[in-house]
């Protein structure tokens, strides 16, 4: 290969110029045997594409198995054999298999026994997902060398754990073959927006806009997004909808960057929303819930991860504890503003009622009345969905707690808010509401 052929692969895919230079290096090699490459890495980091590359620019055959899409070890030898004798397993035959193979001694017969011996990359796509179909399946791949009459293939695998991280599986194996091994590391910022500005085509007469809409879209999605071939997904969708149609638009001009921030930025929120939703949930998943946190007083609320969302709704709960259902007609109307009514003296604000069982959607309501008329909100108004999130995580932490009864349709919850913790969360969002409660 010329100097011009490797810049040219190089631009092919950039960022990646240590590993193309070292894969490239292994897979020139004129005789096999080579020992097995074990590339590793976070999903979308260029290890499917830049093997890809490398022996299309040597012109050398490559087969490819996902061991995602193997159930069993059967399924794995099967696939494997299937390729490598060129077999396609249609109506004609039966949607048979090559060979029948049942264990590993069926595999290593029959993959001796194949025709064409042509020498050959095999490329098995996510490798330690054999870990848990068998783990002596992985270990007979990368000896396969041992087993070969005659040495024509060459096994690469790509997995998202680490070598050392994988071998701990094969403490029951003796001497297995250790691989080469090669890193993808995460694309930093920089390396996304020159690799998205390549792979996203355009018009022509919008090429000089693509290279500000692809930065302003890493600036709001880099760290919701952390794989490329989804990051690439949404700029082309983006594109699509609000640049490229927009011709003549001042809002999609490269001299108004405001304008095209706020041109996609409802779109890039909606894709946030429900991003926001999946991490909540993951991170709930993850983080240990003590038994209760709401009767430690407004003191430890500081140490709790809660949104200014799920405060709101704390006060909201509060609140709908507190206040009887007939009053919600005369203090929360649409004409009436929390401003107006500060002032006012109430003889019913005297009493404090205690612990008043409400439903979901009273608390909704009172939740959606507060937010509305705050004058400097502190809180975004959020979909559905979102509001789910912070309700359940609430009631994870006991600041509502269900009510024990038979009715489903419409179940009833206590408010475990203590007085101290409803005045702490409305200092903090900067709300006055104790003068509708009688509280000083």
């Amino acid at each position: 290969m010329s100097e011009q052929d490797w810049n040219d692969l190089q631009k092919t895919f950039p960022c990646r110029a240590t590993q193309i230079r070292d894969i490239f290096v292994l897979y020139k090699a004129a005789a096999l045997p080579l020992a097995p490459l074990y590339l590793y890495g976070l999903p979308s980091t260029g290890k499917k594409s830049v093997i890809s590359l490398c022996l299309e620019a040597l012109n050398k055959r490559k087969v490819e198995i996902d061991c995602f899409l193997c159930p069993s070890e059967r399924a794995l030898y099967e696939s494997i054999l299937n390729r490598l004798s060129n077999h396609i397993p249609s109506r004609a035959n039966g949607y048979q298999s090559w060979k029948r193979t049942e264990k590993v001694a069926d595999f290593i017969r029959h993959f001796n026994e194949v025709p064409c011996k042509e020498p050959t990359h095999l490329i098995l796509l996510h490798a330690d997902a054999l870990v848990s179909i068998c783990p002596k399946a992985l270990v007979v791949l990368l000896e396969l060398d041992k087993y070969s009459t005659c040495h024509w293939v060459h096994v690469t695998l790509t997995a998202y754990l680490p070598w050392e991280r994988l071998k701990s599986h094969f403490l029951s194996f003796h001497n297995v073959t250790t691989p080469y091994l090669i890193w993808f590391p995460n694309y930093q910022w920089n390396e996304c927006a020159i690799i998205l500005e390549n792979m996203l085509q355009t018009d022509p007469k919008y090429e000089k806009l693509k290279k500000p809409f692809v930065r302003t879209v890493l600036d709001v999605l880099y760290h919701a997004i952390p794989y490329l071939d989804q990051l690439f997904t949404v700029c082309r969708q983006l594109f699509q909808i609000y640049i490229q149609p927009a011709e003549g638009v001042h809002s999609a001009s490269i001299h108004d960057a405001s304008k095209l921030y706020s041109n996609i930025l409802p779109y890039l929120r909606q894709r946030l929303d429900g991003m926001y939703c999946h991490q909540r949930i993951i991170d709930r998943n993850e983080v240990q819930q003590p038994k209760s946190l709401a009767d430690t007083g407004f003191a430890d609320e500081y140490y709790l991860p809660l949104s200014n969302t799920a405060k709101l709704l704390c006060i909201a709960a509060y609140m709908a504890a507190h206040i009887s259902p007939k009053r919600d007609s005369k203090i929360f109307t649409k004409r009436t503003t929390f401003s107006k009514r500060r002032g006012r003296k109430n003889n019913h604000s005297t009493q404090i009622l205690q612990d008043i069982p409400f439903s979901f959607e009273r608390l909704l309501a009172i939740y959606r009345i507060i937010q509305q008329h705050l004058e400097h909100s502190t809180t975004e108004s959020h979909s559905s969905g979102v509001l789910l999130i912070e309700w359940k995580t609430i009631c994870d932490y006991n600041f509502v707690i269900p009510l024990r009864t038979d009715s489903l349709t419409n179940p009833k919850y206590h408010s475990q808010v203590t007085e101290e913790t409803f005045h702490a969360f409305t200092r903090q969002l900067g709300i006055q509401l104790a003068p509708y409660l009688g509280l000083s």
